[in-house]
């Protein structure tokens, strides 16, 4: 089985499409599957090596070689691949065409939309010449999916009903579409009594500050909280491409109480998520939003933008939506801060309901989804 993909697990910018790649391929290997990544490069990268059974095959370097990927696959892997897995993330290879429909899925985890004029970067590529990529590729993902639509008969992946009624929107049949379950990494809680206590303080906890998850809006909602409730904290974990600009917005505003984590392990990251009260995100959009399910698993409730993808994993995960600006989350982020003082004992019902709604989401039911999806057992 070949999979062809923007990035693999080691890439620096690697995330969460990255990590459901992995874990569901880690689980193919197991089952007895022969299963190679085919991706670009990065610097000082091999060009192929193993991991966890998978082979990784990369093709130059940075994503001007992504279109080497359906060429390189056409001359020396078509012939001896049972199924393609052929991941559509901004951009898509085209690879899925030359196989018959019954040999290949596409796998789309989300559509950039409006997101390619705010917030779409790409590694290696200079910033000064990013707004010519976010207009071509607002053009190109369109016509991409037009194109993709209207040829490719097999079946698409995809993790959300949000992202699914996008796809209907672009021209794809709803009869060939199959959802997975999106696992997490982390395992949720026996019982809120195994978590640690929460910080005496209202605390607010923000994770990897990049630039497609708009972590200033997060922290203008925290600025406007303050104006009422002084006594309330902010942290921040991870790094991120925005982390420079959030850092120097909060030394320019002269925004109290924040404390900045830094890179964080993945015991520090759920320590932090149990000891805060609520986790806030704001991007413009989303394939689904691990980060929600993540935190519940830990006893701890979200604030989240009603926008497509988070909105699905905020209904999961018992969340509070809010209209996607931050007047609107400063307002949630009250309500929240008078249920955690006020109201103890439906804070911590709340928090029940995220620790039990998290439990499905794991990354063995993701690969029983993605069996059955791309009909590998019949």
């Amino acid at each position: 089985m070949v999979w062809i993909c923007w990035k693999d697990i080691r890439h620096p910018e690697a995330g969460g499409a990255e990590l459901v790649h992995h874990e569901i391929s880690k689980r193919l290997v197991r089952d007895g599957w022969a299963v190679i990544h085919l991706v670009p490069g990065y610097k000082d990268c091999p060009a192929e090596e193993q991991i966890d059974g998978i082979r990784v095959i990369r093709i130059g370097q940075g994503i001007f070689n992504f279109y080497r990927l359906p060429v390189y696959f056409w001359r020396h892997l078509r012939k001896s691949t049972d199924f393609l897995v052929d991941a559509f993330i901004s951009m898509g290879s085209f690879a899925c065409l030359t196989m018959p429909r019954t040999k290949a899925a596409m796998l789309i985890h989300h559509i950039e939309d409006t997101k390619w004029f705010s917030q779409t970067r790409f590694y290696g590529v200079p910033d000064w010449i990013m707004p010519v990529f976010n207009v071509l590729g607002y053009f190109v993902e369109k016509t991409q999916l037009f194109c993709l639509a209207l040829f490719f008969r097999g079946r698409v992946i995809t993790g959300s009903e949000s992202t699914a009624g996008e796809l209907c929107k672009h021209g794809f049949r709803r009869r060939n579409l199959r959802l997975i379950t999106y696992g997490i990494a982390t395992s949720p809680l026996r019982e809120l009594s195994d978590s640690l206590g929460k910080e005496t303080k209202f605390t607010i906890l923000l994770i990897g500050p990049r630039k497609a998850k708009r972590p200033l809006q997060t922290v203008q909602a925290f600025e406007l909280l303050l104006k009422t409730q002084p006594e309330a904290q902010l942290w921040i974990a991870g790094w991120g491409n925005e982390s420079e600009a959030v850092k120097d917005y909060i030394e320019k505003h002269g925004v109290r109480n924040v404390t900045f984590w830094g890179r964080v392990s993945d015991e520090q990251r759920n320590q932090l998520l149990q000891r805060a009260h609520v986790l806030c995100t704001s991007p413009l959009r989303e394939g689904w939003g691990l980060v929600v399910i993540e935190a519940n698993a830990m006893g701890t409730p979200v604030i989240g933008y009603n926008v497509p993808g988070l909105r699905d994993a905020l209904a999961f995960g018992n969340g509070w939506l809010c209209e996607p600006n931050p007047e609107a989350m400063a307002d949630k982020l009250q309500d929240m801060m008078k249920l955690v003082n006020d109201k103890p004992a439906e804070y911590e019902l709340l928090r029940r309901k995220c620790l039990e709604s998290a439990r499905p989401f794991t990354f063995e039911k993701g690969y029983e989804d993605f069996r059955a999806a791309v009909s590998l057992d019949s």
